[in-house]
């Protein structure tokens, strides 16, 4: 099975592997690999509690405010300045007044306290 010149590396202190092909080796590893015992498998009949958050509408579409009517943007082109700062600035009264209670509904909802209103920052004056 051995060639000779195997035969005489091992005589003279030469390494099996250079003598074994490569074939052998694997297939050795792959039985040896095999030998081991199966790993124990456990199975748990006993029943496990999971949480799960589930979403929950705690508002109904009856309860959200509408939405105020506001002018159109065609509208408000052919408007002159004053009429226009006056609308806007109604407009944005209205917008204010339904952020404010669409906020107390959802601050309602989520039982949290609701935050301050966010402060504005007036523009800086232009140097000239």
């Amino acid at each position: 099975m051995l060639s000779e010149r195997c035969v005489a590396r091992l005589l003279l202190g030469g390494a099996l592997l250079a003598c074994v092909p490569w074939a052998v080796l694997i297939l050795v590893a792959l039985l040896a690999g095999c030998a081991t015992p199966k790993p124990e498998i456990r199975i748990v009949r006993e029943p496990v509690e999971v949480r799960v958050p589930v979403p929950v509408a705690c508002v109904t579409p009856e309860q959200l405010p509408r939405l105020p009517g506001l002018a159109a943007d065609a509208a408000l082109a052919q408007r002159p300045d004053y009429d226009l700062v006056i609308s806007l600035d109604q407009q944005r009264r209205l917008l204010r007044a339904h952020v404010q209670q669409t906020d107390a509904l959802l601050a309602a909802c989520a039982r949290a306290v609701p935050l301050p209103p966010p402060t504005v920052q007036q523009p800086k004056e232009l140097s000239r």
